[in-house]
């Protein structure tokens, strides 16, 4: 009885719950209505999207949404609410034509990329112009000038200042800090959910591991259903990790990718981290480069979102404003942290926990430090993402994370005769698995050891010691691993065989060093083009810590790779040296020098490369935290034979994945026997075509050019000797029109410094100077007639200059007839 009483008491419960929500939901239904009623869509074009609020761009988010006028200029623009225009923008670049209106409640709405204004504004944009002699104009305006209704014809949509046709739109509150539109409650149709492409695991410090590999690693998802994705199998990690999903959200009728409105971060069940794209401040509106992960899209990955709070991010997109929030750490490693000296000087108050502390566990050290990461014990965890667009469409990623360190067998083994020995101090109840490859056709064969009497399985319990018939094929590579009872194998062990003749310097293949900059550390790749049946030895020596021989983890036989915290290189110039190894012999195959200078967030630094040629100065604040730089020279560069080759080294600056906060300053001393220095231009190598301009400021008394650049990378000096070339020209010189009102236009073709500005084209019609349109992105300049031209003869001269002052002329004549 008193069991169905409590029954009948909770029915009751959920009922009056359930109408609760129900009336709320309805509630919030009718205020997105009201709401949708107060302001009007801005276009009759549509009520699609091609691009949503807060989407990435190169170096900011995008602050409103972008409305699809399916290819075409010229739909009536609406002004949303009653207000007044207040402010007026024309540029060739960014918004284009643009006009803010000031709404009666005080929010500031932007429409943007217009074709052009409603005629009472273009007549008096025009008048502007005339009177200021240019065609950019930014003016501000007073209530009286422009007061306009709610749907009052305002401008009309099109494509200037940059992309395709369409209409930006963007609202902000009376603080000038937008805001998403679609809070409004406009009724875009949107029934489908995000789709999530790519899982990306970043070790964001020194000896962390995802599937063994010590930098971030990139998953492709398998879409099960429309709205769950997955990947299989379990993904291994160990030490400190960073989780990023790919994941683009559609809407009905358009096929524009757009941005995804919320994403959550849960692990075993627990929400961990969660960002909503509701608002941000144009102050902060850089930061993207902290939201997004900057270094794999810098790597040709594509983009991530971070689902953790880095240093820096003070957008207020997250669930919580604490630094290291979504961050996955693993059992052991903060106690191995507080025993590894570096990475305790590092990240470690001294005052707050002695140095090789074995008295604390890893969650008071966690605990003692402040750090809000999220504790995996060993063992398999399932990891959710949750990606939902602003209408609740959702869609769900599942991984399996399996915690622990792939370790680096440590082994001894002795040859006598044909018999291989292999012994392990390891008292693990772990496995060993041995093969060996075929070194002319490269496959893999299972060795069994000779005290095994089954004699079909390799799998023999440890410390034993195990002998092997060494195969008659040299030289030869036996390759051992642990396997424990979870199938979760160790590093391989390799042990390399080959008769007394075997040449190692004749047999040795070319063999590489590369250099990966991550945020602490270094992580180095030995690699050659084909199988390498050797030992290979990394050793670094600098002067304040002496001679290290670094433990090399070898993945396969092509690939060696090991990783250094950067803090020790930067106490002092370091040498590097990689040996191959074959019993008595060892042959040095690369030597390099590594200079890493440390730039504290708070003080100024100036990096100098080591030829003195090119400095690099950083200002206090302008990178969101300490870098470590390295500079490296390269040379022998190929370009095309269409573009010039440089005239100093190319100047590699690392990190070139870690974005600034604000620009630094690069220098060049050019050579004293360079002519025509005034034609020199700072450039860095294009994606798109060899160079890319940058700046030409140059300091001729001490041989310096010099720029701002807002990212790292690579850098050098070119000459640009060649003018621009004009294309076409309309009317066509010694044409005959009858149009007495036509549109000229010049097209032209400028391939290497480029054009600053709208003052270096000019175009004259009889003498007079034209007020015209420059178009950057199709290297085009127009005018329209808006006087009817006299009968006859009349004359056009167009001229146009470079960032190098490289200039191009030319006269058209062309006629008007009755």
């Amino acid at each position: 009885m008193l069991r169905n009483l409590k029954s009948n008491h909770f029915s009751n419960d959920l009922f009056n719950l359930a109408r609760f929500l129900l009336c709320l939901a309805e509630l919030l239904t009718i205020t997105h209505l009201l709401q949708a009623q107060e302001y009007l869509w801005p276009t009759d074009a549509s009520q699609c999207l091609t691009s949503s609020f807060a989407e990435f761009r190169s170096d900011h988010l995008h602050s409103g949404i972008d409305i699809k006028t399916w290819g075409r200029e010229g739909y009536k623009v609406f002004a949303t609410q009653d207000g007044y225009i207040w402010r007026i923008r024309v540029s060739p670049f960014g918004y284009g034509k643009a006009l803010y209106e000031v709404l009666n409640s005080g929010e500031i709405v932007v429409y943007a990329h217009l074709q052009k204004f409603a005629p009472r504004i273009e007549a008096y944009v025009k008048r502007l112009q005339r009177r200021q002699g240019r065609y950019s104009l930014d003016h501000y305006l007073s209530p009286a000038t422009f007061p306009v209704r709610k749907g009052e014809l305002i401008a009309y949509t099109g494509s200037t200042g940059a992309g395709a046709p369409h209409l930006h739109f963007e609202i902000r509150d009376p603080n000038n800090k937008p805001f998403n539109p679609l809070q409004l409650g406009w009724p875009v149709e949107d029934n489908l959910a995000p789709i999530a492409t790519k899982l990306s695991l970043s070790p964001r410090n020194l000896d962390s591991q995802v599937n063994g590999w010590l930098w971030p690693q990139i998953f492709d998802l398998q879409q099960n259903t429309a709205t769950s994705f997955s990947y299989s199998p379990p993904i291994q990690i160990w030490g400190e990790i960073g989780v990023g999903i790919s994941a683009f959200d559609l809407a009905d009728g358009v096929r524009n990718r757009l941005s995804v409105y919320k994403i959550q971060l849960l692990v075993d069940g627990q929400l961990l981290f969660e960002s909503s794209y509701d608002n941000f401040s144009f102050e902060q509106t850089r930061q993207v480069l902290l939201d997004r992960d900057y270094r794999l899209m810098q790597w040709g990955k594509g983009k991530f979102h971070k689902l953790y709070l880095e240093a820096g991010n003070q957008l207020p997109f997250y669930n919580s404003s604490q630094v290291g929030t979504g961050v996955l750490i693993t059992a052991g490693y903060p106690r191995w942290m507080m025993q590894n000296e570096t990475v305790y000087q590092l990240f470690t108050p001294m005052w707050k926990l002695p140095l090789q502390s074995y008295y604390y566990s890893d969650q008071e050290i966690l605990q003692i430090l402040n750090l809000p990461y999220t504790y995996l014990q060993r063992g398999s965890h399932s990891l959710t993402i949750r990606l939902q667009d602003f209408y609740g469409n959702t869609s769900t990623v599942n991984a399996q994370l399996e915690v622990y360190r792939k370790i680096i067998p440590q082994l001894e083994y002795q040859v006598a005769g044909d018999v291989l020995t292999v012994s392990s101090p390891d008292s693990s109840r772990e496995s060993l698995h041995a093969s060996y490859v075929d070194s002319e056709t490269g496959n893999w064969h299972q060795l069994t050891p000779l005290n095994d009497k089954s004699k079909n399985n390799a799998l023999i319990s440890t410390p034993n010691s195990l002998s092997f018939a060494l195969p008659p094929i040299r030289p030869v590579a036996i390759r051992f691993e642990y396997l424990n009872s979870r199938e979760n194998t160790s590093y391989p062990f390799f042990v390399f065989w080959s008769d007394y003749n075997y040449d190692l310097l004749t047999s040795l293949p070319e063999i590489q060093l590369h250099k990966l900059f991550l945020d602490n550390y270094v992580v180095f790749q030995i690699t050659s083009a084909v199988p390498l049946f050797s030992e290979i030895q990394l050793e670094l020596e600098n002067p304040v810590w002496g001679i290290k021989e670094l433990s090399l983890i070898q993945p396969d036989l092509s690939l060696r790779m090991a990783e250094f915290p950067l803090f020790d290189l930067s106490l002092d110039t370091t040498f590097i040296r990689v040996y191959a190894a074959n019993g008595l012999t060892r042959i040095l195959c690369v030597s390099d020098t590594l200079v890493v200078t440390r730039v504290p967030c708070d003080s100024s630094k100036a990096v100098v490369s080591a030829d003195r040629n090119f400095i690099i100065k950083f200002r206090p604040q302008s990178h969101f935290q300490p870098l470590y730089v390295h500079t490296e020279i390269l040379r022998n560069t190929v370009v095309q034979d269409r573009f010039p080759s440089p005239m100093v080294p190319i100047y590699c600056v690392e990190p070139s994945d870690v974005p600034l906060w604000s620009p630094v300053e690069i220098k060049f001393r050019y050579p004293e026997a360079i002519a025509n220095v005034e034609k020199l231009g700072i450039y860095s190598p294009g994606k798109q075509r060899d160079w890319d301009f940058i700046d030409n400021n140059i300091d001729f008394e001490h041989q310096i050019i010099w720029a701002q650049v807002k990212n790292l990378g690579k850098f050098t000096l070119v000459q640009d000797l060649q003018a621009p070339e004009i294309l076409r020209v309309f009317p066509r010189p010694g044409s005959s029109l009858r149009n007495r009102l036509p549109l000229i236009k010049v097209l032209f073709r400028e391939q290497l410094s480029g054009i600053g500005s709208e003052e270096d084209i000019v175009l004259k019609l009889d003498g007079r100077k034209l007020i015209c349109e420059y178009d950057p992105e199709n290297e085009s300049v127009s005018y329209q007639v808006e006087s009817p031209l006299s009968i006859g003869k009349h004359n056009l001269y167009i001229f146009i200059r470079d960032n190098s002052g490289n200039v191009c002329e030319k006269t058209v004549d062309f006629y008007i007839r009755r």
